[in-house]
């Protein structure tokens, strides 16, 4: 097979284990007149033992690998599953979603078909925050924006997906302006978050920008409704 590097690797191998190596009559058999020679020949001189390999090991591709099998999503001849949001269809790999959590697995399991919409339960989110979910799951993505964040941080919890939970509730918390602070307001007030520590920290943080910054605000006529509401 011309492999003259692994050639050289068993041939030192022989060499430092020479009495052993002698020892497999049968073995030796198979070698062929002119490699065992070469065998015995190198058996007469001392072992010396060759120069560490230096072979560099190459970096992981696993990120890359996965960033490129998400782009592949966008052709359904590679995907499995599929929800639709707001009548946009985004494919992905159930198995991908499955291996990230069990919630997810569960999910996939029952469902009938490969329509996983009603599964997920996807209806109320934004069709981009579902697929800030999916990079994040496919490879680490979290370049996630703060109104994203409000979408993606209960359909994480929901999922049991803790890692992208807390990071965007990091983001939410970390970003709160005059034009995101409602639709914050809004997550932070939903039922499932009223009793959790980060979310009633989060309302004092929205509630204390509001008012040091109500004055300079526009508020439409369904924010301000929001807003009392709230309140």
């Amino acid at each position: 097979m011309q492999e003259t590097r692994i050639k050289g690797f068993c041939m030192d191998f022989a060499h430092k284990n020479m009495k052993d190596f002698i020892k497999r009559k049968e073995d030796a058999r198979s070698l062929g007149v002119e490699l065992f020679q070469e065998v015995v020949s190198m058996s007469l001189e001392e072992y010396k033992a060759p120069p560490p390999d230096t072979t560099p090991i190459p970096p992981s591709s696993l990120y890359d690998d996965f960033a490129k099998l998400y782009a592949s999503t966008k052709s359904p001849d590679t995907v499995d599953a599929y929800i639709v949001i707001q009548g946009e269809k985004i494919h992905f790999h159930r198995a991908v979603l499955g291996a990230h959590t069990k919630a997810f697995a569960s999910a996939f399991n029952n469902a009938k078909d490969d329509d996983m919409s009603e599964a997920l339960g996807v209806q109320s989110m934004a069709p981009d925050a579902f697929r800030a979910v999916l990079k994040f799951v496919y490879y680490a993505d979290t370049d996630i924006t703060p109104l994203l964040a409000c979408d993606v941080a209960p359909f994480a919890k929901k999922f049991e997906a803790l890692d992208l939970q807390r990071i965007s509730e990091s983001v939410i918390a970390h970003n709160i302006s005059a034009n995101n602070v409602l639709p914050i307001l809004k997550v932070a007030y939903l039922q499932e978050n009223m009793d959790r520590a980060e979310m009633a920290s989060l309302r004092a943080h929205c509630l204390m920008f509001l008012t040091q910054h109500v004055a300079g605000m526009l508020i439409t006529t369904r924010q301000s409704h929001s807003f009392f509401f709230l309140l």
